[in-house]
């Protein structure tokens, strides 16, 4: 019961931090073996970042990318973990619509994420000048 009540709060405080920041946030509770979809979120022309919070079951071992809608300018990876260290990804590399990331091993065994930042520049053209974006973790 206590744990239900936890993620709960999580999620409205997630909802209520997301409505006012750049970041966003999700609760993962799903910890079966395998890849994961950690979040979608659309890149535009207005932004050049986007940045998630992970909570929950937020220990992986690796991730990739998929851009959709449209081409993507992947720039950087920035994955910051429970115990406060950082890692950086440098990618620049053009995701082309339909396309994934190579896979990215996590640095350690097994870490939990707190959030992931992605550095970007969506690339314009005649038919969307917005990519969805698809973060992947594996568990």
């Amino acid at each position: 019961m206590k744990k239900q009540i936890l993620i709960v709060t999580m999620v409205l405080a997630a909802f209520g931090f997301s409505a006012t920041a750049q970041t966003k946030t999700v609760v993962e509770v799903d910890n079966t073996p395998g890849w994961h979809k950690i979040v979608e979120t659309t890149a535009d022309l207005k932004t050049d970042f986007d940045e998630v919070a992970v909570i929950g079951a937020d220990h992986y071992k690796a991730i990739k990318l998929k851009a959709t809608d449209s081409n993507l300018d992947l720039m950087d990876i920035k994955i910051m973990y429970e115990n406060e260290t950082t890692q950086d990804i440098e990618v620049r590399k053009l995701i082309k619509q339909g396309e994934w990331t190579r896979e990215v091993d996590l640095e350690g065994k097994d870490r939990a994420i707190k959030k992931i930042r992605i550095t970007y520049k969506t690339v314009p053209s005649t038919a969307n000048d917005k990519a969805h974006l698809e973060i992947w973790g594996l568990k």
